[in-house]
């Protein structure tokens, strides 16, 4: 038997891929206050750092996290609330300067632990979406579905909210927004072991 997707994990995954996109889009306007122009386009290879090191994760360890779905969605859906907010401050206080990169040979190492850093939310989120395409691959479509869609609003609500908030307070909602994607992913998945025994 088919495990069905519940309605309440199609919104988690929604919600996820939300924050994700909002957490990039915000990444670059933090750069754009602390570095000016200079890392803005950075915030692209974040993410595809930490998308790309959670598909070799995933491939490596991802048939035991299946077994443990809900615990790895969850704790996944939490680290990314955590990371997003403790991330972007400790690579705050790191001492990286791009204009210095050409005559301080450190400056590289502090833009590889800036890079690293600012990816473990990625990584987070990715695991817990990659994770759950894995779990329910006979259902893609829809997740995949429901993950563009999350996306487009999270880019739409962020640029909004840009408009009318300080990026600290953005930065906040979106770890409220990884709150919320455990919250539900908790409720889904507890219901539906309790309707199929599972």
């Amino acid at each position: 038997m088919r495990n069905t997707v519940p309605a309440a994990l199609l919104a988690a995954i929604g919600l996820m891929s939300a924050s994700a996109l909002a957490y990039e889009i915000l990444l670059m306007r933090i750069f754009a206050i602390v570095h000016w122009h200079h890392l803005v386009a950075i915030a692209i290879s974040l993410a595809l750092l930490g998308y790309g090191a959670s598909g070799t994760f995933l491939a490596l360890m991802g048939a035991r996290l299946k077994r443990h779905y809900a615990t790895a969605f969850i704790g996944n859906a939490l680290l990314f609330a955590a990371s997003s907010l403790a991330c972007v401050m400790v690579a705050q206080r790191l001492p990286f300067d791009p204009q210095a990169l050409a005559w301080d040979g450190r400056q590289v190492l502090y833009l590889a632990a800036t890079f690293l850093v600012l990816a473990v939310p990625f990584f987070a989120a990715a695991n817990g979406i990659g994770l759950t395409l894995w779990r329910y691959r006979h259902d893609i479509p829809r997740l995949y579905g429901f993950d563009l869609i999350g996306a487009g609003m999270g880019g739409f609500v962020l640029l909004a909210s840009l408009a009318l908030l300080r990026p600290a307070s953005v930065l906040f909602a979106i770890v409220l927004g990884g709150v919320a994607v455990a919250v539900l992913a908790a409720f889904a998945l507890r219901r539906q072991r309790l309707v199929t025994g599972m």
